[in-house]
């Protein structure tokens, strides 16, 4: 079991250069040990209220150096044990000397997320939301971070008392019939019970199945810029990401690889790439680059066909109906022509292919925003794309299917029923096997051992 008595210290922030580095310290004896080495100007930190900056100085016996203190009383802190942070400048070698001289004051050093495990051990934060500030870290994309913060802020702790206590109910209904056997009195019917129940776990199993995973890549939508040589997606690329990612020049082929950026939507975010020209008489490197196109094509959660609408290119063959209707069609340059002979030839983009055409210039911005806004839209109403609004880990979702199994093998047991009582026993083991499970996603019902391998994910000083 985790040493709570201990005052534990790290150094929080990442390695190498930066504005200030910080050293964290918590337990029984923290502020003590930081005022060791803190000299406060005026008032000494063991005499400052909590929630307080403090300037100072620390003295290590090597350096001196100009610092802040932050105090944190308990139990108003993170760990709701005494917590100190000592901003010192930025330079690691200042923070390790810190942090050696709160080590030989008597601190032991922080094993990998110990702040955030002391955080759950004492009921500031659940288990869920323990794990989400290891996503926090590692999160790399927008969508990522929303969902991380959903969970850390308890949305994931939410959801689950709202199964568990329905479940808490019935078994104590369950458990009063058992009481009452004799007299075969029910509280609740048992296939209104049942019913309850089974419409339970399906909410549960439906919120598994459209809950995104935290960290992964995959939920990332890619969009793709296809269309014939020279149409004008090297621009749009760089329009619409606002990054120079892409060479432009007016000799047609100059993409021969597959380029890809991020691109912000609203509050989410795709992965934009750009194909290389899609010309049917390729040979040598230009059938690879077109290889390599149809390959990012054909994986694309959604395609903007790009069409050059001053050349009046047709558009290509592919463009019509390959994701029953999601893909747009991009009439490109239209700063080359007049309102009226853009608006004509667009329309008749639209005959021709079946989709929906938006005119666009990257050199004036005509119709981007109008395009961000349709992609965004598009994006969100692809089938099979998370509309969740928190994560879970796969062992998350398990423990979730595990929870909607017993509620599902309980309704069995109470459907033939005439009697709650007949078969109570073993209808309320399935109960509290659903609540056990469910503990698995706050912490509720975990071991020592799941409780090390979760903190194990987390940096020194988290």
């Amino acid at each position: 079991m985790l040493d709570m008595t201990a005052t534990i210290a790290a150094v929080s922030t990442a390695p190498g250069l930066g504005g200030r580095a910080i050293v964290r310290l918590t337990g029984p004896e923290a502020i003590a040990l930081a005022a060791g080495v803190f000299v406060a100007d005026g008032v000494p930190l063991g005499r400052r209220r909590g929630f307080t900056a403090t300037a100072g100085t620390v003295a290590t016996g090597e350096l001196s150096l100009p610092a802040r203190a932050y105090v944190f009383v308990a139990p108003h802190s993170y760990t709701r044990q005494p917590l100190v942070e000592l901003h010192v400048p930025g330079h690691p070698i200042a923070a390790d000397m810190v942090l050696g001289a709160l080590l030989a004051r008597g601190a032991r050093a922080a094993a990998p997320g110990e702040f955030t495990q002391r955080a759950f051990l004492s009921g500031r934060i659940d288990l869920s939301a323990a794990e989400a500030v290891a996503d926090l870290i590692a999160a790399t994309t927008d969508a990522q971070l929303r969902m991380a913060r959903a969970n850390a802020s308890g949305a994931l702790a939410r959801l689950c008392r709202a199964w568990t206590e329905p479940i808490a109910a019935a078994l104590a209904d369950v458990e009063a019939s058992i009481d009452m056997a004799a007299e075969q009195l029910d509280l609740t019917a048992p296939a209104a019970l049942a019913d309850d129940l089974a419409v339970l776990a399906a909410r549960m199993e439906k919120a598994a199945a459209e809950a995104a995973r935290p960290t992964a890549p995959e939920q990332i939508p890619t969009v793709a810029l296809a269309g014939r040589p020279n149409a004008g997606k090297s621009s749009l690329l760089n329009a619409l990401t606002g990054l120079d990612r892409a060479i432009v020049s007016a000799t047609a082929g100059t993409t021969r690889d597959v380029l890809a950026a991020p691109m912000r939507l609203g509050r989410g975010e795709c992965l934009l790439m750009d194909l290389a020209g899609l010309m049917t008489d390729a040979a040598g490197i230009d059938r690879e680059a077109g290889a390599a196109a149809g390959e990012a094509l054909a994986a694309a959660d959604l395609v903007l066909w790009v069409v050059d609408i001053a050349g009046q290119d047709p558009p290509p063959a592919r463009a019509a109906g390959r994701s029953g209707g999601s893909d747009l069609l991009v009439a490109a340059k239209a700063d080359l022509l007049d309102a009226a002979a853009v608006d004509a030839r667009r329309r008749g983009l639209e005959a021709r292919t079946g989709l929906e055409a938006l005119a666009v210039s990257a050199v004036s911005g005509e119709g981007l925003d109008a395009l961000r806004d349709r992609l965004e839209r598009r994006l969100q109403s692809l089938p099979g794309r998370p509309q969740s609004p928190y994560a879970m880990h796969d062992a998350q979702r398990r423990a979730v299917g595990e929870a909607a199994g017993a509620l599902e093998r309980a309704a069995a047991l109470l459907r033939p029923l005439e009697h709650l009582s007949d078969r109570a026993e073993w209808v309320a083991v399935e109960l509290r096997a659903a609540l056990a499970a469910l503990g698995m996603l706050t912490g509720e019902a975990v071991g020592e051992a799941i409780l090390a391998r979760i903190f194990s994910r987390f940096c020194i000083g988290k």
